[in-house]
């Protein structure tokens, strides 16, 4: 990510909540990964992880974080993990995957 240091206020709130964001949505999907689930999306990642993240990733979260830090995926473009999900056949999962916070009413705020 960008040095926060040098970004103005606007930007490193902006920044912070983009952050926050992918972590929950990473949270709240890589809690439902089974471990067979992670062997399988990271083999299908395919050389997107190199070895020092594969090493390290020890649970869905982990795996979803890595896929976001390599590129592989962004807050704009999630469609990549949605066809993991869809090849791994986790379509219980493809509901969670969005970055828009749902509000009381039925308004939809980012």
């Amino acid at each position: 990510m960008a040095d926060t240091k040098s970004m103005s206020k606007p930007l490193r709130e902006l920044n912070s909540r983009y952050e926050s964001g992918i972590i929950k949505m990473c949270d709240r999907i890589g809690s439902h990964l089974t471990q067979r689930d992670v062997c399988l999306l990271t083999i299908l990642s395919g050389t997107g992880i190199d070895a020092t993240l594969k090493r390290k990733i020890k649970n869905g979260k982990d795996l979803l974080l890595a896929l976001t830090r390599t590129g592989y995926c962004d807050e704009s473009n999630l469609t990549s993990i949605i066809d993991l999900m869809k090849i791994i056949k986790r379509h219980d999962l493809l509901h969670m995957i969005h970055m828009k916070k749902k509000t009381k009413g039925n308004k939809v705020f980012q």
